[in-house]
């Protein structure tokens, strides 16, 4: 008979007991042991018994060696107990009760204060994990909240100010403060140039807030962890503005709804600086849908690691036009003018005159790089401008999966496709509400919706029939969305993650035209497994609103830079072939190069050299070369150049 699973269910009963198996005299006398020294008093007692039984045996290992001694065997043991226990011996038996006596006070006393002692340093240690000590540095940045993105903010703060001593930055959130120490150690694989200190506490007391010393910071920074309410932002810098005293202390915050913005900015007495999230990574994601090359020039101005964009007053170029001053820096890009009123323009009309007090935006490796110094061309500066440069183009992307986000990528992307351009969605059953799929044309352009089935949808096939140029892999997520039904970001990366495995293997075998993907992601940590793949660009949401709160850091006025050009109604990047600059296949000077641009009304920032043999989009991206370096152009090298829209 099978036996299997016979043991699932015993039956006991009078005929078939098991036989009881005896416990071993070892284990009672470890029980009963055990249970006798669990209290403090029977322990003490043991301790001291132990000692006239260690007294015991040295006496007889004396007595062995030694021999035979004028000393009687119980004073010779009485001796040995007392070198144990650290009291004196005495001559006779009142002395030694006397003495022991003094030593039981002795220890009781002195275990009493060691005991106080220990507690009070363990109390100590148990306030500092609690991150709840005053933190008394000034000049310091201060960061309220957790979430992912603080360990890149880290990593710029870091490089940003390697060539600066002493900066600290303080971390004030819900977490426990050896979670937050233990998360950063985790996260971040290389040395910091920067003083960290952890506070933990609720960010929105005002009580709790005066702990982390606001008032005395040099930077506000409010993360927003949730991605649908932004909530706990707003109740956070009403508790700044009832106690922060200074308003020159800059407030940088991270905001998921413009619709609170106004409101936000109304409050007197706070500099407030807001951080759209969404919109940044919407407008990347844009941007680098249009061009090759554009999402590695963003990057680049954003983070610390290449050029920066830098503010410089320069009173040469006093009642000199913009032109003058695009020609006027070796080693620096213009790219607009901030007026002495304040206000930003990107990229201002080139006969626009240059006043007292108007400080000039530069784009230049570092503010130690930028010297007014007049540029020559090369030669006549000749060349014939084309009368056909345009912006519009016609594109067929591939958008995999859709989101609300989708529909902003596109309205941020639609003014720059031309009518003919072919852009189609395919997305997941179950993950996208068709329902709410009705809006479809954006300045004339048709969008293309199709539901695919993952056992039976012919992703290659469809592919290769559809002639795609771009292939954008975007994350599901609702962000309180009428398109795409509950998900979270972990499954919507995993999602992600899967499509973008496809689109490897089929670019890889496929006999289709050479497509280019791109594909956004929620969390840095598992972008880096699409590390191994053929993706030519990803966007990390995390990490790209984290470089831009680095930056603002360093300088909030950069905000309205920003917000300019990520804005689709505002200034943008753009990439136009090389021959409208210059004649191809003959050598030429930059500078030339950014003569021509300001002709058109653009200010050059750098250019592209193609090479078709690598898929890399950084490749070939030189962003603000010196103006001396000569190039010869060829066929498929581009410029890169922020124009006005």
């Amino acid at each position: 008979m099978n036996s299997i699973g016979q043991d699932s269910i015993v039956t006991v009963n009078n005929h078939n007991k098991k036989k009881i198996k005896k416990v071993s005299y070892s284990k009672k006398l470890n029980y009963y042991f055990n249970n006798a020294v669990s209290k403090t008093g029977y322990f003490i007692l043991f301790l001291i018994a132990a000692s006239f039984v260690l007294g015991l045996i040295m006496t007889v290992i004396q007595y062995y060696i030694e021999g035979n001694s004028e000393i009687s065997f119980f004073d010779k043991w009485w001796e040995s107990v007392t070198k144990i226990l650290g009291l004196g011996s005495g001559a006779t038996w009142g002395k030694r009760l006397i003495s022991f006596l003094f030593w039981v006070f002795s220890i009781a006393i002195s275990s009493t204060v060691i005991g106080f002692i220990a507690m009070t340093i363990k109390s100590l240690v148990e306030e500092l994990k609690r991150g709840k000590s005053q933190i008394i540095t000034k000049d310091h940045i201060l960061i309220l909240g957790w979430s992912n993105g603080i360990f890149s903010i880290l990593k710029e703060l870091s490089i940003a100010n390697e060539n600066v001593k002493n900066t600290v930055v303080v971390i004030f959130s819900k977490l426990g403060n050896e979670k937050m120490q233990d998360e950063i150690a985790a996260n971040i694989d290389f040395k910091l140039n920067l003083k960290i200190l952890t506070r933990s506490g609720d960010i929105s007391n005002p009580i709790e807030l005066e702990i982390v010393n606001p008032n005395e910071a040099k930077t506000i920074v409010v993360l927003n962890n949730d991605k649908k309410s932004d909530s706990q932002v707003i109740i956070t810098i009403l508790a700044l503005a009832s106690i922060v005293r200074d308003n020159s202390i800059a407030i940088i915050a991270q905001i998921n709804n413009s619709f609170y913005i106004k409101d936000l900015a109304n409050i007197k007495n706070i500099n407030f600086t807001p951080v759209l999230s969404q919109n940044i990574i919407t407008n990347v994601t844009a941007q680098a849908l249009r061009q090759k090359g554009i999402g590695a020039v963003i990057l680049d101005l954003l983070d610390f690691e290449g050029d920066e964009i830098y503010f410089s007053e320069i009173p040469q170029l006093i009642n000199k036009t913009y032109t003058d001053a695009i020609l006027s820096f070796e080693n620096s890009s213009v790219i607009g003018i901030v007026e002495s009123n304040g206000n930003t323009k990107l990229n201002p009309s080139s006969d626009t005159i240059i006043q007292k007090g108007d400080k000039i935006i530069l784009i230049s490796e570092d503010d130690s790089t930028i010297f007014y110094e007049p540029q020559q061309l090369l030669h006549i500066n000749n060349f014939k401008l084309s009368a056909n440069k345009s912006r519009v183009e016609e594109k067929s992307i591939l958008f995999i999966g859709w989101s609300e986000m989708g529909i902003n990528i596109f309205n941020s992307l639609a003014p720059f496709l031309s009518e003919n351009s072919n852009i189609t969605v395919l997305y997941l059953q179950n993950y996208v509400d068709k329902n709410n799929l009705t809006k479809t044309d954006f300045n004339t352009i048709k969008i293309n919706f199709k539901e695919m089935d993952l056992l039976q949808f012919n992703l290659k096939e469809f592919i290769e029939n559809g002639n795609f140029e771009e292939i954008m892999v975007l994350g599901y997520t609702n962000d309180n969305s009428h398109y795409t039904k509950e998900i979270s970001t972990t499954d919507a990366d995993v999602i992600s993650l899967l499509e973008i495995v496809k689109l490897d293997n089929i670019k890889q075998q496929s006999n289709a035209k050479s497509f280019r993907v791109i594909a956004q992601m929620f969390d840095s940590y598992r972008a880096k497994l699409a590390g191994a793949t053929a993706t030519e660009e990803l966007i990390v949401s995390d990490n790209f609103s984290a470089i831009l709160i680095a930056q603002l850091i360093e300088n909030p006025d950069l905000n309205n830079v920003f917000n300019d050009l990520f804005d689709v109604d505002g200034a943008s990047i753009n990439v136009y072939p090389i021959e409208n600059y210059a004649e191809l296949e003959k050598e030429i000077k930059y500078i030339n190069i950014v003569s021509n641009g300001s002709k058109y009304n653009e200010s050059v920032i750098g250019i592209r050299i193609d090479n078709k043999e690598t898929n890399n989009h950084t490749e070939g991206v030189y962003l603000n070369p010196s103006k001396n370096k000569l190039f010869t152009p060829k066929k498929g090298d581009q410029v890169i150049v922020i124009g006005s829209n």
